[in-house]
C-alpha cells in the first residue's frame, strides 16, 4: 500500500473510491482495516471514501467500516434505517459518513471561482506538452529519430491510427475533447503537407486486409522513411475485462514486418496502455511508445519524430518479452476457485525481474534522449540520519551531447544483507532535470528512514534493520551509473515475539531470551568439540522450533514455558539453565 500512503499523505486528495474485490476474504467496501484503521487512523485522510460503481454489499457494513458514498446511488436506505433501529450500525457512525460528505461539498463550494473562463487553445496546448513529455524513446538506433526534416525525403505514414488516433481509454474512462490533433495532420504542418504519404495498413479493430498491406509495403518501398503507427484497438483495452495475451493485433505485427522488408529507416510508434510484445524489434532501428496521450497525442508525436521536444519519459513498467515471464503469469486470474493468490508478494514489477534475472524487452525506468547525459560526483551523508532525520544524496548530471534535454535521475536502495528476502533493488526517489549541451546540475535527494523499510507483516509494523544499504543512482532500474555504500543505525526493528514455535535462531535476537539460549547453545558446542561439528549443530538448530528443545532433553516442557514467560515480561526464568 505504499504507492497509496505516498498519495494519501503528500496530495491529501479529498475523495477516494475503494474496490470491487475481497482482500484476504473480505470486500474491500467493507474492510475496516483498509477503510478506517489504515486510511484515516493511521495516513490521517480527511476526505471521503466512495464506492466503485455498484461495488457495494452490504451497505450498513461498509459504512461501519468507513465507507461513507454509495455509487451510484441504490435501494439500501430502508436497510440502513432498519440497521441503526437494531442496533447493528451505530447512528454515530452514520452522522460521520455525512458529516464526511458535507465538509468536501462545502470545501468545493468554498473553491469556486466566481469567474472562470476556459481557454481552451491553452489547455490544448498543456495537453501537448504533457503528452510530448510523457512519450519515451525505446530504441534508436544510428539516431534514425529525430526526422532530418530538411532530407527526409517523402515520408511515409503508415497505419490507421495516425489519421483516427485512440487517444484516450474505453468505456467510463473516456472523455469529450475539445479538439482532437491527428499525427497524419499535425506531422504535415510540421514537415509539409506534400513530404508527406499516407496508407492505412490495416482495417478497423485491426482486421486484417491484403490491399491495405500490399499498399503499404509499396508506399514504404519508395518513402525515404516510413513510420509504422500499430497498438491495441480499444476492443483490447477496455474495463470490465483483463486482457489475455500481451500481444499486438496479427495484422499490426504482419504490416510492421511488411514494411522493414522494404525500408530500412523506419520508425514505429505505439499507441496502447499498456506493456505489449513486440516480435519484430530486432529488426526495428527505431521506437517510440507513445501510450494513449490524450487529445493533442497526435501533435505530441509529431514534436517528438521530428526533433521539436526531445522526448525525456521513462517506462513506469517493465516491457517483458513474453506473457510468461511475467510475476503472476501462473496466479492470475484464478486459482480456479475465484481466488487471485498474490504470488509474487514483494516483488511486483521490476523487482520480479531482477530476483529471477530475467531480461526483460526494456526494464522499468528505461527512456531514451536525442543527447547523452553523464552522472557523477556522489555523495552520501547519514551523520543526521535517524528518527527525524535523513540520509542526505547529491548526484551531478551533465549533458554531454550536443542538444537541449532532460533526464530523469533515478535513485535505489537495497539492503545488503537482508533478515528477510527483500527485493534487490527499490526506486526510491527521482527528478527530472533540464541541461543545456555541457550544462550541469547538481541534485539534491533526501532519504527518511521509511525509505529503507519494509513491512513486517508479523510485527503488522513498519520496520528498519540496521546495518549496510546500497545507494544506486540511474538512468534505468538496469542502467546503474554510481553507487556508494552507507552504515545505518536503527530505532524501528521489528520485536521479535517469543512462543514455543519460534525458531532458535529467531529467539537468539530477543534481548532476554539470547541470554537465556547462549550458555545452552555454548554447554552444547563444548559437547561437540567446535570446529565443524559444531557449525553443523548449530545449522540444525536454527530452524528448530523451540518446544522441540524438549524432546530433545536440552529443556524441559516446563523451563521451556518459563522462558517464553521470561522473553514476555523481560526477567530471566529460574528454571531456564
Amino acid at each position: 500500500l505504499r504507492a497509496f500512503e505516498i498519495a494519501v499523505r503528500q496530495a491529501r486528495p479529498w475523495t477516494l473510491m475503494c474496490a470491487y474485490n475481497r482482500l484476504n476474504g473480505e470486500f474491500c467496501a467493507e474492510h475496516r482495516t483498509l477503510l478506517t484503521s489504515i486510511l484515516r487512523e493511521e495516513w490521517r485522510h480527511e476526505g471521503f471514501v466512495m464506492s466503485d460503481w455498484m461495488a457495494v454489499n452490504v451497505r450498513p457494513a461498509g459504512i461501519d467500516a468507513g465507507l461513507d458514498l454509495q455509487m451510484p446511488g441504490g435501494p439500501s436506505v430502508p436497510g440502513v434505517i432498519t440497521a441503526v433501529q437494531d442496533g447493528e450500525l451505530d447512528e454515530a457512525r452514520l452522522d460521520t459518513a455525512v458529516e464526511d460528505i458535507l465538509g468536501i461539498v462545502l470545501l468545493a463550494e468554498a473553491s469556486i471561482r466566481p469567474v472562470a473562463v476556459l481557454d481552451k487553445a491553452a489547455h490544448h496546448r498543456l495537453a501537448r506538452r504533457a503528452a510530448a513529455e510523457s512519450i519515451v524513446l525505446l530504441k534508436n538506433e544510428a539516431n534514425l529519430l529525430p526526422l532530418a526534416t530538411d532530407r527526409a525525403g517523402t515520408v511515409a505514414i503508415i497505419g490507421g491510427f495516425a489519421r483516427e488516433p485512440r487517444f484516450q481509454g474505453a468505456g467510463s474512462s473516456e472523455v469529450v475533447p475539445t479538439k482532437v490533433d491527428t499525427l497524419l495532420g499535425e506531422l504535415g504542418r510540421l514537415m509539409g503537407a506534400s513530404s508527406i504519404a499516407f496508407a492505412e495498413g490495416y482495417g478497423l479493430e485491426g482486421a486484417e486486409d491484403a490491399a491495405r498491406l500490399a499498399e503499404a509495403k509499396v508506399l514504404a518501398r519508395d518513402a525515404g522513411v516510413a513510420i509504422v503507427v500499430v497498438g491495441l484497438p480499444a476492443s483490447m483495452e477496455t474495463e470490465g475485462r483483463d486482457r489475455t495475451h500481451i500481444d499486438l493485433p496479427k495484422s499490426h505485427n504482419d504490416l510492421v514486418r511488411a514494411v522493414l522488408d522494404v525500408q530500412p529507416n523506419t520508425a514505429i510508434v505505439l499507441v496502447n496502455g499498456s506493456a505489449v510484445a513486440l516480435p519484430w524489434l530486432e529488426e526495428a532501428p527505431a521506437v517510440v511508445e507513445a501510450w494513449l496521450g490524450g487529445q493533442a497525442a497526435g501533435g505530441a508525436i509529431a514534436d517528438v519524430l521530428t526533433g521539436v521536444v526531445n522526448p525525456s519519459g521513462k517506462l513506469s513498467e517493465t516491457f517483458p518479452v513474453r506473457l510468461e515471464d511475467t510475476p503472476a503469469f501462473l496466479s492470475f486470474p484464478t486459482a480456479g476457485d475465484g481466488t487471485v493468490r498474490f504470488a509474487e508478494g514483494v516483488f511486483t514489477g521490476h523487482r520480479w525481474y531482477d530476483a529471477r534475472k530475467i531480461e526483460p524487452l526494456f526494464p522499468f525506468g528505461h527512456g531514451l534522449s536525442y543527447t547523452t547525459f553523464a552522472f557523477d560526483g556522489l555523495t552520501v551523508d547519514a551523520a543526521g540520519f535517524g528518527d527525524d532525520g535523513s540520509v542526505e544524496i547529491t548526484v551531478m548530471v551533465e549533458n554531454t551531447g550536443e542538444r537541449s534535454g532532460k533526464e530523469v535521475v533515478q535513485v535505489y536502495v537495497s539492503e545488503c544483507s537482508p533478515q528477510l528476502p527483500r527485493p534487490n533493488r527499490e526506486l526510491k526517489a527521482f527528478a527530472r532535470v533540464a541541461l543545456e549541451p555541457g550544462e550541469d546540475k547538481t541534485l539534491q535527494f533526501s532519504l527518511t528512514w521509511r525509505d529503507f523499510a519494509f513491512y513486517d507483516s508479523v510485527a503488522a509494523s513498519w520496520v528498519m534493520e540496521g546495518g549496510e544499504y546500497e545507494i544506486s543512482i540511474g538512468a534505468s532500474s538496469a542502467d546503474i551509473r554510481l553507487g556508494a555504500r552507507v552504515s545505518l543505525e536503527s530505532t524501528h526493528r521489528a520485536p521479535v515475539v517469543i512462543d514455543r514455535g519460534t525458531p532458535f535462531s529467531k529467539a537468539l535476537q530477543h534481548p532476554v531470551a539470547s541470554g537465556l539460549l547462549r550458555p545452552i547453545l555454548d554447554g552444547m558446542a563444548q559437547r561437540f568439540g567446535g570446529g565443524e561439528a559444531s557449525e553443523m549443530m548449530m545449522m540444525f538448530l536454527a530452524d528448530t522450533p523451540l518446544r522441540k528443545l524438549a524432546i530433545m532433553g536440552v529443556l524441559t516442557d516446563d523451563q521451556v514455558d518459563d522462558l517464553v514467560a521470561a522473553s514476555h515480561v523481560g526477567v530471566n526464568s529460574p528454571n531456564a539453565k
